[in-house]
């Protein structure tokens, strides 16, 4: 996208300013051979702007694509982590769904995001960054710190009950609480970041196909625009 981008933006000013070129011309002297070869210039700026906006327009799919494909396959990844319930939950796979996301490579999405450059303010980056890019980042760093600890315990080097206490902690911080439906008593975990990451990356991708976009996922935090 980059260079379809810079492609449009120079043919653009090109094709204007030999469009100025050419009217000058045109009504302050006879025609000579300055006007034609501005006209010239200013065809061939024109069929040139023309090829870049649609090659933007194609390369601006594909490389949207690959950040969705991207997004997709890590919030996959996220939504494995399990609600970790004492007495009832095994501690080793619930440690092993947070060391899988944690080890999880980010490496594609970061070439993929450093390709997406809009014109458009419909497209703005710093939206895509905030509401996706810099969610899944931000969830990583933020469990670092009990990686270490978990990574400790599978070796030996950290006692169970500490690693319950930093797992019933990442509950607070993964789930939200939701009261069941249909009248029904009780409660059950709702992966709220995982949700609010899908119905986002949901959001993308109807931005991409220019389709109505509908929640997939119950979020309790508030929808924001693209």
């Amino acid at each position: 996208m980059h260079r379809s981008k810079g492609m449009i933006i120079c043919f653009g000013i090109a094709s204007i300013a030999t469009l100025i070129a050419v009217f000058i011309l045109k009504v302050s002297v006879e025609p000579s051979k300055a006007y034609d070869l501005s006209l010239a210039v200013f065809g061939s700026s024109l069929v040139a702007f023309l090829i870049s906006i649609v090659e933007y327009s194609s390369s601006k799919k594909l490389d949207m694509q690959l950040f969705y494909y991207e997004v997709m396959r890590i919030g996959n990844i996220m939504g494995k982590i399990l609600y970790f319930d004492r007495g009832i939950s095994d501690i080793p796979k619930a440690i092993e769904s947070y060391l899988d996301f944690y080890n999880t490579d980010l490496s594609v999405l970061s070439i993929a995001y450093s390709k997406l450059d809009f014109i458009s303010k419909r497209w703005h980056k710093e939206t895509i960054s905030r509401n996706i890019y810099h969610q899944i980042y931000d969830a990583k760093r933020e469990i670092s710190n009990d990686i270490m600890i978990f990574d400790l315990y599978k070796n030996g080097n950290f006692p169970e009950t500490h690693c319950i206490s930093l797992l019933e902690n990442l509950n607070h911080r993964w789930f939200q609480m939701t009261q069941l439906s249909n009248g029904e008593q009780g409660s059950i975990p709702m992966k709220e970041r995982y949700n609010n990451l899908m119905n986002e990356a949901e959001k993308f991708r109807c931005s991409i196909y220019g389709q109505e976009y509908v929640p997939c996922y119950q979020s309790m935090a508030r929808d924001t625009e693209l």
